[in-house]
């Protein structure tokens, strides 16, 4: 958008600075932010684009850290709260221990898997796909 300089009658293509006093970085530069910022809110978008059906899938999985995006992501899907899924398991595991469940430093036991899952609503045969992934999981991280 031409803006007419009023000093001097020329007609200068590039919009006027809104902080005229403040130095600019080298254009190199600042197109190097522009792409870097550029890249970086097209992955933000999609991590945080929901699968279309919003059911969590934990065949999935490749990895500890993918798997635990699936449970964060069953989690979510379910309305489950960490205390909600401690009482639903009886009081064991503790708040704590389902927490670091989804966090993808390690692959949970079994024992507090089977924990998180119930306490997402999950029944025996709905579990199995989960407990398989988690086996397939272990075997691959030995």
């Amino acid at each position: 958008m031409p803006v007419n300089d009023a000093d001097n009658g020329r007609t200068d293509r590039r919009p006027p600075d809104r902080n005229p006093g403040a130095k600019r970085p080298p254009a190199g530069v600042e197109r190097g932010l522009r792409t870097a910022a550029g890249l970086l809110a097209g992955a933000l978008q999609r991590w945080a684009r929901p699968d279309p059906s919003g059911r969590p899938d934990p065949a999935t999985a490749r990895t500890t850290a993918e798997f635990a995006e699936q449970l964060r992501r069953l989690k979510k899907y379910k309305g489950a709260t960490y205390h909600e899924m401690t009482r639903l398991s009886g009081g064991s595991p503790v708040v704590s221990t389902l927490s670091q469940a989804d966090k993808g430093r390690k692959l949970p036991t079994e024992r507090v898997l089977r924990a998180y899952l119930k306490g997402c609503h999950l029944d025996d045969q709905a579990m199995l796909p989960w407990l398989e992934a988690r086996g397939r999981l272990a075997m691959r991280d030995q």
